[in-house]
């Protein structure tokens, strides 16, 4: 359906024009994580879970004050 699969792509947008964070999704049978610094991806994974969780789980970290 044309109004279904756009969550991801909007918290990734998110976080990229955040800079600096992490975003972990967990749909279906398998996960994606995309990890930020400086405005910089520095680090993407994604495997599969082995079972159907029939959703969707997103979790962001983004830190609220420079460190």
């Amino acid at each position: 359906e044309t109004h279904r699969c756009k969550g991801s792509r909007h918290a990734l947008s998110v976080l990229k024009k955040h800079g600096t964070g992490t975003l972990h999704v967990i749909s279906n049978t398998g996960w994606v994580k995309y990890e930020y610094a400086k405005g910089i991806e520095i680090r993407t994974e994604s495997d599969g879970i082995g079972i159907d969780i029939r959703g969707t789980i997103i979790w962001w970290t983004l830190p609220l004050k420079e460190e």
